[in-house]
């Protein structure tokens, strides 16, 4: 194992009390949760070159000490032993105001004049600009916020609104929102969806019980009681360690970053598309991901029904790229707002299978092939309720670039090669 490069010192310590400690007996407040936490940095840093983060807190409205946390630790006064950042959990819950029975967010909604599923995905972006009504990140907890380094060690929609949402396609949708949000800023230095392995409550890819369906065991369930709809899904078998719908709007994201040592976020030519909003923010975002060999990839989200064409030639745009991937959910034969009703999961055998809801209630099971990187084609439409990512090779498109995991090869540890090729690099054999 190597070395333990950070370390966030504690779990959530603002909240009054967890199953096992009485935090507020322990730290009574946050000052005093600052003086131990600067001993432990004193004490690790002397030994280690290791990150160290304090740990923050989300506002919430219905705590009080959780609320003052982050004004209390008053990090910005500390002149010995200052930590490297502070984290957050961010969790945030849908805006929604939820019916009975664990309602759907289903294609009824978009004939209202604003849908439930804009006020879904705008929640997102609610939450980093200090505009969300329940939780979030803004200058008041955080005085000097544009100095500060946080790291989001733990994010995801978390919805206690009796709306059934967690595990479906608008999940995966609205916490790769949440990752773009995040990317707006720089004062998040650190992301990390929770959590890798479970159920399709929060996870990406599925546990290797073949019940991730079943929430009503688990003490994270969204809603208070099993809800009836569930049952159209909560008997199907998932496959030991498969992807879930979130796990496959966020891999697209984790793909793109991957090696990234540059970002920036792709501004649209408005005289191509009237891009649809969501509220006061756009309802179609793309962020830009470059290497130190400056090949680049896109990543395009479309938190709309609405179609959108991206003009490769354009003067403001980009030559056309060599690959992209699409992913909606996958071309669902029926307009509106069904997609984002589709529970996706597999069955180890490389076919994505999901479930859709009709007007009745009534659950259908529906499959695809395993979505893959294609050569582009040539085809610029980013459908609605899309996430959609290019390649670009910029550079050495005649060449193949090796790169190692490690800087040695050590007897007990994983060493890697990983192969770039350029586009113009291989040529396929007849």
């Amino acid at each position: 194992m190597g070395p333990i490069e950070q370390v966030e010192l504690g779990n959530e310590f603002y909240r009054d009390a967890d199953v096992e400690c009485e935090y507020s007996e322990i730290f009574p407040t946050a000052a005093d949760y600052v003086t131990v936490s600067q001993y432990w940095t004193e004490k690790i840093k002397e030994r280690f070159s290791t990150e160290i983060a304090f740990t923050g807190a989300d506002s919430r409205d219905n705590s009080g000490r959780q609320d003052t946390w982050n004004v209390n630790l008053n990090l910005s006064s500390l002149t010995t032993n200052i930590p490297d950042a502070a984290t957050i959990h961010a969790y945030k819950g849908s805006e929604i105001s939820g019916g009975s029975d664990c309602e759907w967010i289903d294609y009824t909604f978009i004939n209202s004049n604003t849908s439930n599923a804009d006020k879904l995905f705008e929640s997102a972006f609610d939450y980093m600009n200090g505009t969300s009504p329940t939780t979030g990140i803004s200058n008041v907890e955080w005085p000097d916020l544009d100095n500060q380094n946080l790291w989001m060690t733990e994010y995801n929609l978390f919805d206690r609104h009796d709306i059934f949402i967690h595990g479906s396609w608008a999940h995966a949708l609205h916490t790769a929102a949440m990752t773009f949000a995040m990317l707006e800023h720089d004062f998040v230095t650190k992301v990390n969806c929770h959590t890798m392995v479970g159920n399709a409550i929060f996870s990406s890819f599925f546990n290797n019980t073949n019940d991730g369906f079943v929430f009503s065991n688990d003490p994270s369930n969204p809603s208070n009681e099993f809800c009836s709809v569930q049952e159209e899904i909560a008997n199907i078998p998932t496959g030991n360690y498969s992807v879930t719908s979130l796990g496959y709007a966020m891999s697209e994201i984790g793909q793109a970053m991957r090696f990234a040592t540059e970002r920036s976020e792709l501004v649209f030519d408005a005289g191509v598309n009237t891009l649809p909003t969501l509220g006061s923010t756009p309802a179609v975002k793309g962020w830009i991901f470059t290497d130190a060999d400056g090949n680049e990839q896109i990543v395009v989200l479309n938190l709309s029904p609405q179609e959108i064409t991206i003009d490769f030639d354009s003067p403001s745009g980009f030559e056309a790229p060599q690959q992209m991937k699409v992913l909606n959910l996958f071309n669902p034969s029926s307009p509106g707002l069904e997609r984002l009703n589709r529970f996706v999961y597999d069955d180890d055998g490389g076919i994505i299978y999901y479930v859709e809801i009709d007007n009745s209630g009534n659950a259908g099971i529906g499959s695809i092939a395993n979505p893959t990187f294609n050569s582009y084609n040539g085809n610029n439409v980013i459908p609605g309720f899309s996430i959609v990512r290019y390649t670009y090779f910029d550079q050495g498109i005649n060449s193949v670039t090796i790169s190692a995991s490690e800087n040695a090869v050590c007897q007990g540890r994983p060493f890697y090669l990983y192969a770039n090729a350029g586009p113009n690099a291989v040529k396929q054999l007849p």
